[in-house]
């Protein structure tokens, strides 16, 4: 009865199309704004697919039951060796989903504005630099994403995921790259939770990050994203790793990764990394047995990201503290901070409103 149930829910979200004029998909330019079609469709998740979902669980639950748990008793039983090559099966696998993917559905083309700024710049830096002379007037150009100062003109954001593209084109491997780099959580995490809580709990963490609709559908794209998650994957991977050895060494690449990161994410990886860094600095400094290295390794790793940051923007605004990313040519500056924060919130406490209570969370955090 319970899978009668969730396959009818099933056809009833997937009709929502042919039965409703709300579900549209339009442009809204403000951070605040959601479409009814965004709206309408986030309600029919909460309310058919995920209930839907649930109650195929629980209609399958006695089938599954004994397969899964056969299956989890082989995957305790795994030697080490093993445990690696399963995961780096995996990180195959999305490997070649992501390319595949990206050729399939993509066409093997950049999908959003930013990925084709970046492909730009990183096209300007395999030359060696990270400006180009201006070929044309300024207002015959579309400028979105773009930095234009003294003739010369670049892109306006960060340099890490341009360096990716610079060396997709100076290795000629092209969105490959990009789908390596896609895969890469896949290992990190698999193998950190293997270590950590068993080798069952590692290949649990490879399927929920290839289920997820996030990360497989970025995995398609060459967005600076696919960058920024690859390095603090490892950079968590390697934290785990560090404390447990506590050698200089193993700081230092975690070190380097965060930095690595930062350099294709600076505010994303401050925020995720704050926590971490701020424990390992306060063990380092109390002496406690594995963190005794972390401090000068950490610093030693993200120096070097750090200082080609610095250079980078010196090179492209003139001033080492103004990263062309925050200027006026670029849309982050164009509202204050405040606005921003407030406007992304609103989105997206609205958003998580629905998403996970439906109708009644929408009540429940107004009345909050």
């Amino acid at each position: 009865m319970a899978g009668l149930a969730g396959d009818f829910l099933i056809l009833a979200f997937f009709g929502l199309g042919s039965t409703a004029q709300g579900l549209r998909i339009t442009f809204e330019a403000a951070h605040s704004a959601s479409s009814p079609g965004e709206v309408y469709f986030w309600l029919g998740h909460a309310l058919f697919l995920f209930p839907a979902c649930c109650l195929l669980g629980y209609s399958l639950a006695p089938r599954l039951g004994p397969v899964l748990a056969h299956s989890w008793a082989a995957l305790g039983s795994l030697s080490r060796r093993k445990t690696f090559l399963g995961l780096f099966a995996i990180f195959l696998l999305a490997v070649f989903v992501a390319r595949v993917g990206r050729i399939a559905v993509l066409y093997d083309l950049p999908f959003t504005d930013d990925e084709y700024a970046v492909e730009f710049g990183g096209h300007i830096m395999a030359t060696g630099h990270v400006t180009a002379p201006r070929s044309l007037p300024e207002a015959a150009l579309p400028t979105l994403g773009l930095y234009l100062k003294d003739g010369q003109i670049s892109r306006a954001d960060w340099p890490g995921a341009q360096a990716v593209w610079a060396l997709a084109e100076l290795t000629r491997l092209g969105p490959f790259v990009w789908a390596l780099l896609a895969a890469v959580p896949i290992l990190a995490l698999g193998t950190l939770m293997a270590r950590r809580l068993g080798t069952g709990w590692g290949f649990v963490a490879c399927i929920v990050f290839l289920c997820s609709p996030m990360a497989l559908m970025l995995s398609l794209t060459t967005h600076a994203h696919l960058a920024s998650r690859a390095m603090l994957a490892l950079a968590v991977a390697g934290y785990w790793f560090s404390q447990r050895r506590g050698t200089l060494g193993g700081w230092t690449l975690t070190g380097l990764a965060f930095g690595l990161g930062f350099l294709c994410r600076p505010l994303e990886i401050v925020f995720f990394s704050a926590p971490l860094l701020l424990w390992a600095v306060a063990q380092s400094l109390r002496g406690m047995p594995g963190y005794r290295r972390a401090l000068p390794g950490l610093v030693l790793g993200g120096i070097i990201p750090l200082l080609l940051m610095l250079a980078h923007s010196y090179a492209v605004t003139g001033h080492p503290l103004v990263p062309p990313r925050m200027t006026d040519s670029h849309d982050i500056a164009a509202v204050t901070l405040w606005v921003r924060f407030g406007a992304n919130m609103a989105y997206n406490t609205f958003m998580l409103a629905i998403w996970f209570l439906g109708p009644l969370g929408v009540i429940l955090i107004g009345a909050g």
